[in-house]
């Protein structure tokens, strides 16, 4: 269920020390939440909580000169037995309240709250700040307070709860703007403008009410199968990565005769895991699901990557069996009256198939990190027209003029361009004409972080003044601010950043100190100075400065901590306190430039802005980024940076818990699409990557299937030939020769690898595999290799799948069917023409097939390779491992 307001109460207004009876919201019921908000005319004046209610601890106590406004909310669970809140200020004099009701919103999440500090009486306009995460479903609050009785008149998003006017004591205005978010990179910024009364004082409180996570009903349809009840289940309107998907299910529609098929996994050993399919046939004669047909229920949402997922219920327990995307709606027909539509679904992978990467880590990182403009500044001239492009997604490009790129200053990419600054007339426009994309331009309002790489190579004597500029510049050519700075009294470089409510300063100077007409000293230094939107400093940081030493400097203003700190190479050299709402509520131009007075040569890359405040993790990620390019990372923290960047971590699609790494990676270079990459980097860790039932993606280590998991490491079942849990057909290896690996050439960074058993070649000829490893260390790569050797060096019977068909509502088989997955450790038994004893395999379940018919029978067949054995039964060392990677006198190894 979405969020939405319900109702607000009656305004009260009063002269005392309370406002009188709050009237309670209209239709009030259980599980709403309430927010009030109160003004206090006094400034001195504070509201206590009323009971029940609480006050969010950051900051929804805004003070101007002449009022403060207190917002509380309540968590309602007992709609009938609800009373009015009582509100007592300190101090006597005009106090105003307003109660409202939303319904649907998560009772575990307390409210979200940003908020903007008092704004002057020069103010004729405000802009509530953003809110993050504003995801799908999330309901943004903006709280407007004005000391005069301005009524909110243009707000420019979201709808108008209520504007009401004080009258008793001094004038005063409430007034509440709300608005459902429908996308996960809403911004949760709303605008507003006064009333032609104004200008006056203003609070600003914006609030985020989260989504209810909506459980999801029992699954109840029968597709006879012996009391097992099933839910077909598409989320219709909802984004495919939204974290809390409302479905519906269409069970009653699919076509029994049809039934479903639904296969995961891979069905031969050596290959990678395949995306998983689904699909099935659903009876559309009242064309419920053509998209074309308006008076249909789903009409507008019936397009692809839907969100489709099948769950079976089995007793009291349920089983999710897969989960992924619609790819369409086919419309088939048979004259006269029969119409269907066959739908196909893929899992996670067909979303990470078609997410191309950016070529370098530091890239990811900027994107991932929500940049609204990011100029790594790598372009050649002329080859792409002179454009600079504008890699945050946002489209903010521009044009070079005659600027000349050279090989980078950062070690972490190797062979990138960067800008080169020196004697010559440069300039960078970003006029209307020049855009990468028509029509679209930067767009900062919040300035939070801005971060950029410089080296300085060379710089004139401090006696010299050089009036050659170097301008860097985006938004209209001769804007407010922007190349516009006087001529120093000293040679300097300046790097500077608008947003629509204030800039960032980074001034790079050479000094000279002289006692009388002799000099004494001459010194380089940083400063970093922050404005508000007015030019008024905020405040002024001198850091360190290096010449002919890559600098990466990144400045944070901290909405939370109230400071603005400057880091240089990933640490903290300066911080003041800086709060943020006094940068905020500008009218400023958006823009960046660069100018350059003095310096003989140097270089610029991955200019970077953002409307969030980095962590000093953050800093240091891009730091680490930026000079190794993940050289030397764990595998687990690759995958889970490029998670991040395709949006599978808040979506809580991504789980790689059961990664124990055992590989140092070679530095990123990224050339492809998400799942590609990913697959690159657990092929080199020699684990397995694949979506879960329940439409996960998992990761697991190499180690998984040896002392990880309790599910990979202890047997789950044992199927045989008869019995409770007696299969129906069997697949046995015909070609051992064919699954053997006695060699294995290992493609590295640093050259190629080869490692091979002799004892099987000299038997067996070679049985070779060329794997691709990520690598720069021989020794890692012989390792991955002597993993694989040790599995598949000597010949062995084997197992390629098995086939069950439960039936019966008391068949055992049908709960193992149902919670099977891939990486399982099963146990197979056989007697060939039940003569002699049993043959035992064990196995590991690498894919897993069900084809679902109606009235049955249900089958599932499991695609099965040999398991791998512990590690103390073999010559084989793992290393790095704090347990297999310590050598014995008791247990022989392979040297190497």
């Amino acid at each position: 269920m979405a969020i939405a307001h319900r109702s607000a109460g009656v305004f009260v207004d009063a002269n005392s020390t309370t406002p009188g009876a709050i009237g309670l919201p209209a239709g009030l019921a259980n599980g709403d939440t309430l927010v009030l908000v109160c003004q206090s005319r006094g400034t001195s004046a504070t509201v206590t909580t009323p009971s029940g209610y609480t006050l969010p601890t950051n900051g929804t106590i805004q003070i101007t000169s002449s009022h403060r406004v207190h917002v509380f909310h309540k968590y309602v669970t007992n709609a009938g037995a609800e009373v009015a809140p009582a509100v007592v200020q300190s101090v006597s004099g005009a106090i105003r309240a307003r109660l409202s009701a939303f319904s649907g919103a998560d009772s575990t999440s307390p409210l979200d709250v940003t908020c903007v500090a008092a704004k002057s009486a020069a103010a004729s306009t405000v802009v509530a700040p953003s809110i993050s995460p504003a995801s799908n479903g999330t309901m943004v609050i903006w709280v407007f307070s004005s000391g005069d009785d301005n009524a909110l008149n243009a707000n420019t998003q979201g709808t108008l709860a209520y504007s009401s006017d004080g009258v008793a004591g001094n004038d005063g205005n409430i007034s509440l703007v709300y608005e459902l978010q429908t996308s996960v990179a809403a911004s949760g910024t709303c605008s507003m403008t006064e009333s032609l009364v104004g200008p006056d004082n203003w609070c600003t409180v914006t609030l985020a009410l989260r989504p209810l996570a909506v459980a999801a009903s029992n699954p109840s349809y029968s597709f006879g199968f012996d009391g097992n009840l099933m839910a077909l289940e598409m989320a219709f309107g909802e984004t495919p990565f939204s974290p809390n998907p409302v479905f519906v299910d269409i069970s009653r529609y699919v076509r029994a005769g049809a039934g479903i098929q639904v296969v995961r996994g891979k069905t031969t050993v050596f290959s990678d895991i395949q995306p998983g399919t689904m699909s099935f046939t659903l009876d559309n004669r009242g064309r419920t699901f053509d998209p074309d047909y308006s008076a249909g229920p789903y009409f507008g949402n019936l397009v692809p990557q839907v969100r489709c997922r099948l769950r079976m219920r089995r007793s009291s327990t349920i089983y999710p069996i897969w989960d992924g995307y619609v790819q369409g709606w086919p419309q088939g027909y048979e004259h006269p009256n029969e119409a269907t539509v066959q739908i196909s679904c893929v899992d996670l992978f067909s979303r990470l198939a078609t997410r191309n990467l950016p070529a370098a880590l530091l890239d990811l990182e900027c994107i991932s990190d929500g940049a609204k403009c990011h100029y790594p500044l790598d372009e050649d001239p002329g080859a792409t027209s002179g454009i600079a492009f504008d890699v945050s997604g946002f489209g903010a490009g521009g044009q070079w003029n005659d600027l000349g790129p050279t090989d980078t200053f950062l070690t972490g990419e190797p062979g990138r361009k960067a800008k080169w600054f020196g004697y010559s007339n440069l300039e960078l426009n970003f006029g209307s004409a020049n855009q990468e994309t028509p029509g679209t331009g930067l767009q900062i309002d919040d300035l939070r972080t801005l971060e950029f790489w410089i080296r300085i190579d060379e710089f004139l004597p401090a006696s010299h003044i050089d009036l050659t500029q170097f301008v860097f510049s985006h938004g209209s050519p001769g804007g407010a601010g922007l190349g516009a700075e006087p001529i120093p009294v000293d040679p300097e470089i300046v790097v500077r950043c608008n947003s629509t409510n204030g800039f960032i300063y980074c001034r790079f100077q050479n000094n000279q100190t002289f006692s009388g007409t002799t000099l004494v000293n001459e010194f380089s230094n940083l400063e970093v100075l922050l404005y508000d939107a007015t030019n008024t400093l905020i405040c002024d940081l001198p850091c360190p400065f290096y010449i002919n030493q890559p600098m990466h400097i990144v400045c944070v203003l901290d909405d939370t901590l109230s400071t603005f700190t400057v880091y240089i190479n990933g640490q903290a050299v300066q911080s003041t306190s800086a709060t943020a709402g006094t940068f905020d509520g500008g009218s400023g131009e958006a823009g960046i430039s660069m100018t350059s007075v003095g310096y003989k040569s140097g270089l610029i890359a991955h200019f970077a802005a953002y409307e969030t405040g980095f962590t000093s993790a953050q800093v240091l990620a891009h730091y680490s980024a930026g000079t190794t390019g993940g050289k030397n990372e764990y595998p687990s923290d690759r995958l889970e940076e490029i998670a991040d960047f395709c949006g599978l971590v808040d979506a809580g699609l991504f789980d790689d818990s059961d990664l124990t790494d055992h590989t140092y990676l070679s530095r990123a270079a990224f050339s492809g699409n998400v799942l590609s990459a990913m697959q690159d980097i657990v092929r080199t860790e020699q684990g397995r990557m694949f979506v879960d039932a329940a439409g996960v993606l998992q990761v697991q280590g190499r180690t998984a299937d040896l002392h990880d998991l309790t599910v990979n490491t202890t047997n789950q079942a044992t199927l045989s030939d008869s019995g409770a849990y007696a299969y129906s057909d069997i697949v046995l290896g015909s070609a051992e020769l064919d699954l053997m690996r006695n060699t294995i050439y290992l493609s590295t960074n640093g050259g190629q690898v080869v490692v091979y058993d002799t004892d099987s070649r000299a038997l067996y000829d070679e049985r070779s595999e060329s794997i691709t490893v990520l690598v720069d260390d021989p020794s890692a790569a012989r390792n991955l290799g002597l993993w694989r050797t040790m599995q598949f060096a000597d010949p062995a019977s084997t197992i390629e799948s098995v086939t069950l068909r439960p039936y019966g509502g008391a068949d055992p088989r049908f709960t193992f069917c149902l919670q099977v997955d891939l990486g399982w450790r099963v146990t197979i038994t056989r007697t060939p023409q039940g003569i002699g004893s049993a043959i035992s395999k064990v196995c590991t379940v690498e894919g897993i097939a069900h084809n679902i018919d109606g009235g049955g029978p249900w089958t599932t067949t499991l695609y099965l390779a040999p398991a791998v054995e512990n590690y103390v039964t073999h010559s084989w060392w793992v290393l790095g491992d704090a347990t297999y990677g310590k050598l014995t006198g008791s247990i022989p190894h392979l040297a190497y």
